[in-house]
């Protein structure tokens, strides 16, 4: 078909198409004209509303595909960023340990010159003992502390965490001290320091002359310097699932998974940065009602050793473990302050203060 037969057909068509869209007057024709002329009208009207269509859907596809096209862009662009974030961030944590480190050590170097240069002549029998250093035991902190500063750190540092009644207890063998809490401030999985203990050694040798003079704590404010012969104790709880004395990780997951709130226990323990003194903590916990309470005796843990309970509940037993029930019980319903009775015994004569 040649272009002037096309433009005829096409001509045709439009006339047609306009008779289509004519209606007929029915007085002036028969019945079966007006509906014959009807479905013709139906029919075109169908047509072009298909053809509508399928404009629309042409229209909708080429949008929806120029959008996919900037959603995998921005995609590109986000795994992009989020390369360049992490790159970033950890050069960042590298660098603040460099700084750290290099604080850290500049730190002990400080401290041994400074305690080098305020020894007296006549104090030749004194012995600082250092016994490393450790990451501190409060939340969100983790800084590392050498031995010698550890009760600084806590007493100084975090002084706004303790309350002033219990903010150190000193304490020789044979002697008891009392510190005070709250259950319901207890957070799951999260170490609470309770309190911080120093330890003078017994009785005797309170009284005697020691032949020399240890110092486990160095640049104590002046209220607190009795205490630098003393050994510090941090004394620390944590509420945890009562899984985690189990070894097994399956098994552990599976108990986790079906355990409920009274499941859960309460963990408490003490460490020392002096890791050649062992020591024994008698412990007792009661409430209002001192009739109603537990007791237990415990190891002293070093404090260079892991303080996660999932980590040293299944392979240490230096620790005081109590269901959700029994510290339901002894706090009347979590409504009591609870009181922790603690005293502390050499396991043997170590001659660590003489």
């Amino acid at each position: 078909m040649n272009f002037s037969e096309q433009k005829e057909c096409c001509e045709s068509n439009g006339a047609d198409n306009s008779l289509d869209m004519d209606l007929l007057d029915p007085e002036k024709h028969s019945i079966d004209e007006v509906r014959a002329q009807f479905e013709r009208y139906k029919k075109r009207f169908e047509e072009q509303q298909g053809v509508l269509q399928l404009h629309q859907c042409a229209g909708f596809n080429a949008d929806l595909v120029e959008l996919q096209e900037h959603v995998k862009s921005l995609r590109a662009n986000m795994d992009k960023f989020h390369e360049h974030s992490t790159a970033w961030q950890q050069e960042q944590m590298k660098d603040l340990n460099e700084i750290e480190l290099a604080h850290s050590v500049a730190y002990d170097i400080k401290i041994n010159d400074d305690i080098a240069k305020n020894k007296a002549p006549n104090n030749e029998k004194i012995l600082v003992v250092t016994c490393g250093s450790s990451a501190c035991l409060f939340e969100n902190c983790q800084r590392r502390v050498d031995s010698q500063l550890l009760l600084l750190h806590y007493l100084i540092d975090h002084s706004d965490q303790f309350d002033d009644m219990q903010k150190c207890h000193g304490i020789f063998e044979g002697e008891r001290v009392v510190i005070s809490f709250n259950p319901k401030k207890c957070h799951f999985r999260q170490n609470q320091v309770l309190g911080l203990l120093t330890y003078g050694g017994t009785l005797e040798q309170k009284i005697a002359q020691p032949n020399r003079k240890l110092i486990f704590n160095s640049f104590l404010p002046k209220e607190h310097l009795y205490m630098q012969s003393h050994v510090p104790i941090v004394v620390l709880i944590c509420k945890t699932a009562a899984s985690a004395v189990v070894s097994n990780k399956l098994l552990a997951e599976k108990m986790q998974m079906r355990a409920s709130k009274a499941d859960q226990i309460f963990v408490m323990w003490l460490v020392t940065p002096n890791n050649k003194l062992h020591l024994n903590a008698t412990l007792c916990l009661c409430g209002r009602d001192a009739a109603v309470k537990a007791c237990s005796i415990v190891t002293v843990r070093p404090v260079q050793e892991s303080q996660n309970t999932c980590r040293f509940m299944p392979v240490d037993a230096n620790y005081w473990r109590l269901s959700y029930n029994e510290v339901q019980k002894i706090s009347n319903g979590f409504r009591d302050e609870l009181h922790l009775e603690i005293g502390l015994t050499e396991l043997s004569n170590q001659n660590m203060f003489n």
